[in-house]
Order: structure tokens, then sequence, then C-alpha cells
């Protein structure tokens, strides 16, 4: 048997892949009318997320009806219908003003999120942010921010929305107060203030603070980053840059990009804040490799989340003594993004020759930089094939488990399927 190699080059121009990278924000306030076409407009094309922030602020002193909450469900279906990802957020307020919008009753509060988990248990969301208090939703600013509230809060999101649906908290002390300073593999955080300032607008204790082990304190921003690579290992994170008070100016690319990889950063916002997404857009990137003398916001783009490259295949036959045929296929893959594969995926080899063997393997992407970013993984596959001689091409593919979405490879030119190489017989 021979195997030659097909040449595999890392591509820029990708198709979209699910669960990472830019998003859009399409707002709705429940019991109010929304527009398709307005919906339509937050399609972006090569971006595959969308998030929803979905305002309860007008039932704070009363349940919702039904009506309203199929409203919401019909836009998370919208989104669905149109390949998009859902993050969503559900919020009381969206001007600072949580305590004025909030429920004062915290049995409204609870009957809105049981109402709201039974309407989206089954649908396709990706990340829950928050637990609907706070300021802009972002868990501060409220009446309910003690112990109790979070965690019984948390309780009730996780036990009545589905298995697949990752949640996310403000800060690193909230993950800490619902966790008691375990992991869970289902929670991540969002930061609607990176880069805002050397604190991230109060995630990260300032300069020079002393850590008194206070679990509702912020540590150090390099302790507080630790933190983060190991949490989001296993639950994404993501949110908003915002420019602040030119904090990021201070912060050369080399610099930036590490803060990233520690916070193991899959999505961004696209809108907010421009000031910063156009001081990206216009900079032209110094790092090395692709992207150098591009603009520094299109390297951003293109690594945020997963970035998975195949690097080296190879394939070796092996022979019983009833004749049966066997190929073993070994790849290794590598992880160039800032974050793992947090989805559930499959991974399929495919041998095309006269007829086409399509076979399921049972590697799982997300392996691939949890631990160390910049990994490379080798899997192993074997394979029955074709007892007659011929020429037969190598084909790997991979799709998100849940609704088959196309996971691409940065060696596609936009296909699905990238050729591994060839076996002749």
């Amino acid at each position: 048997m021979i195997y030659k190699k097909a040449k595999l080059t890392e591509k820029r121009n990708i198709p979209a892949n699910p669960c990472r990278g830019m998003l859009q924000l399409f707002y709705h306030k429940a019991g109010e009318d929304w527009s398709y076409e307005e919906a339509r407009a937050c399609l972006v094309k090569d971006e595959s997320l969308i998030l929803l922030e979905t305002d309860l602020s007008g039932y704070k002193n009363k349940k919702p009806d039904e009506a309203s909450l199929n409203e919401i469900a019909k836009i998370i279906d919208f989104f669905t219908e149109n390949n998009k990802d859902v993050i969503l957020r559900p919020v009381y307020d969206n001007k600072g003003h949580a305590l004025i919008s909030e429920p004062s009753d915290y049995g409204i509060l609870k009957d809105h999120l049981y109402a709201l988990c039974r309407i989206i248990r089954d649908k396709n969301i990706f990340v829950i942010q928050g637990l609907m208090i706070g300021n802009w939703g972002e868990m501060h600013g409220s009446r309910y921010t003690g112990d109790r509230y979070l965690k019984e809060l948390y309780a009730i999101l996780k036990d009545n929305t589905g298995d697949e649906v990752f949640y996310a908290v403000r800060c690193p002390y909230h993950y800490r107060i619902l966790t008691g300073g375990g992991i869970d593999r289902r929670l991540g955080l969002f930061d609607d203030a990176i880069l805002s300032s050397e604190t991230d607008m109060g995630t990260f204790a300032p300069e020079g603070h002393t850590d008194t082990g206070d679990s509702h304190l912020p540590l150090s921003r390099e302790a507080e980053l630790d933190f983060e690579t190991l949490v989001c290992g296993y639950a994404p994170n993501g949110g908003e840059a915002v420019y602040g008070d030119g904090y990021v100016k201070t912060v050369s690319q080399r610099d930036i990009i590490s803060v990233f990889r520690r916070m193991r950063l899959t999505y961004l916002n696209r809108l907010y804040d421009r000031k910063i997404i156009d001081i990206w857009e216009n900079e032209k990137c110094t790092l090395p490799g692709l992207w150098k003398g591009d603009s520094f916001l299109e390297y951003i783009k293109d690594h945020l989340g997963y970035r998975l490259i195949i690097r080296k295949s190879m394939a070796r036959m092996i022979r019983y003594s009833k004749g049966t045929r066997r190929l073993r296929i070994t790849v290794q893959i590598q992880n160039t993004g800032f974050a793992p594969v947090y989805i559930k995926n499959s991974v399929f080899i495919i041998f095309k020759g006269p007829e086409t063997i399509k076979c399921e393997t049972q590697w799982d992407l997300g392996d691939i930089g949890r631990e160390d970013l910049n990994d490379t993984k080798e899997y192993e596959s074997i394979i029955d094939i074709p007892r007659e001689k011929g020429k037969y091409d190598l084909y790997i593919c991979a799709h998100k488990t849940i609704d088959r979405k196309p996971v691409y490879f940065a060696n596609s030119d936009g296909q699905e399927q990238i050729k591994l190489g060839t076996v002749k017989i």
C-alpha cells in the first residue's frame, strides 16, 4: 500500500464556525412587538452568533402572559432557523437602573425565571448570560446579589434548562460564590468591560491589592486571569471590549492576544464599543503569520474561540488472517484559537473510491487546547476498507452534533471535507 499525503496549508477566510466569533445584538422588550425586518438585519453572513437580550421589566409586578413568552420563543426559533447560535441574556434593566426596573417581590422574579426556563428548555441555546439581575443584567446594582439569591437563581436555571446549554456569570468572584471554589463544567464567564481599564471596571482588583481570602471580592488581574484560564477550559468566556479611559492604547498587540488567550475568549460584541473596534480595524497587525500587515481586528476575529488546523496525516494497512483489510488512520490537529471547542462534535473519516465509506470516529475536538492552547493532539481510528485494488481518496469532516452545522478546519477553502491524502492499494 502507498499513501500519498495531501498538501495541508492554513487558510485565512474559512466559513463561519458554530458557537464562536463576533456577535450581533438583538434587543426585545417582552410584551412589545418585534420586527422581522430588524431581526433579519442582524443576520450577518459570515458570523454564527446572536446575542438576544430579552427585557422583562414590563412585568416587574406580574407574571408574563403566555403570548409574550411565546414571542420570545419565536425570536429564538427565528435565529435558529437562520443558522445562528443564540446567546440569551434575560434582563430587567438596560439603562443602569436595576433597582427601579427589577421586581420588588423576589417571588415574582423567581416566577419569571421558571416561566422563561419553560419556554427555552428545548431550544438550541449556546449560553445564558447572567441571572436576570443587576444593571444591564451584569449582576451588580441589584437588591438580589446576596449569596442566597445568586445560588437559588442559578439552581433554578440549571434544573430547568437543557443539558447542552452553558451559563455565564459576570465576574470570577460570582463564579466562586456559586461553586464554593470548585469547577462547574457548564458555567463560564462574560466580561462586558474587556480592556476598559487595568481592572476591567471592577472585574479585577486594583494594582497593589492584597488578597484577603474573601470570596466576595475580586483578586488581582494576574490571579483572575489564571482563574479564567482554568475554569474556561470547560465553558466559554466572552463579552464586550470597551475603550474606557484609553487603557487599551497602553497595551501591545502581543499583550492583548495574551490576555484573550488567558481568558479563553470565544466571542465579542461587534457593535460595542465601536471606538475600540475601529482602533483594531485600522491598526496593522504586527504579529507574525498570515495576518501580518493586515488589520489587527481580522487577526482577533479569526482566533476567537477555536481555530482547528490539520497538521499531518498518516495511513497504514492492517492485515488479518481471514483476509479482512483495515486501515489505521492517524491525524494531527492543532487548535490555534483563543479557546477550546465547547460544543459536542462528531468527526468522520471518508474513504472515496468506487464506493464511499464514511466512518464516524470517537474523536472529541474539545480535547485540543483545554489545558494548553496551541496544543496539537494526535487522533487515531481504524476503518474497514474494500479488498479490491485501486486508488482511494481519504477525507475528514466534522460537524456540531446537535444540529449538524459544519465545523470547518482552517485548511478549508470553503469545503466541509478536507482531503488528507490518497491511498493506492
